[in-house]
């Protein structure tokens, strides 16, 4: 007896690669560490980013899971909406993925946040235009400084990803490096 391709139990509806795969969900979610900023507060757990960079996950989903407590295996979905900023995981990305991207140093406020790092900007572009043009949700700002100004607390990460809905300002530090 010979069967069809395509039977019954494989659906009929598009799946992602990974949805209902008996091997994905017997192995054991890779958790990496994020920080989350939201306009009242900072969230700090743990991401399963499934490969990606926490940026296409952004850009690409209206919700964050994200595991807030360990112990209690507790998550918790953040609208990306409301994210300021976040301090992803330091994953490497494939040299194939990266993109060619010009480097200006730059001061962005956000709420009361300051910024000040390198933001990748596409060549022909001045940081506001590439900035305001919103090709993206979330810009990403390299060796970057966050400082809240209201309690004058200080934060050094080597990425942070900056919601550009909720840019208050951006200035031009430096010409191009």
């Amino acid at each position: 007896m010979v069967m069809p391709f395509w039977t019954v139990r494989r659906g009929t509806t598009a799946v992602h690669a990974n949805d209902g795969s008996a091997a994905r969900q017997l192995a054991p979610a890779k958790l990496e560490p994020i920080d989350i900023y939201l306009a009242d507060s900072v969230v700090h757990g743990r991401i399963d980013p499934q490969g990606q960079r926490v940026s296409d996950l952004l850009n690409e989903r209206e919700k964050l899971r994200v595991q807030t407590d360990q112990e209690a295996d507790a998550w918790e979905s953040i609208d990306r909406d409301m994210v300021m900023l976040v301090a992803p995981p330091a994953l490497p990305t494939h040299q194939q993925r990266r993109l060619h991207r010009l480097r200006h140093r730059v001061a962005i406020r956000i709420a009361d946040y300051r910024i000040v790092g390198t933001a990748h900007v596409p060549p022909g572009n001045r940081v506001d235009q590439a900035v305001f043009a919103r090709r993206s949700a979330f810009l990403p700002v390299t060796d970057a400084s966050i400082h809240h100004v209201a309690n004058d607390e200080a934060v050094d990460l080597p990425v942070v990803l900056v919601n550009v809905a909720l840019i208050d300002s951006v200035t031009e530090l430096l010409a191009r490096l």
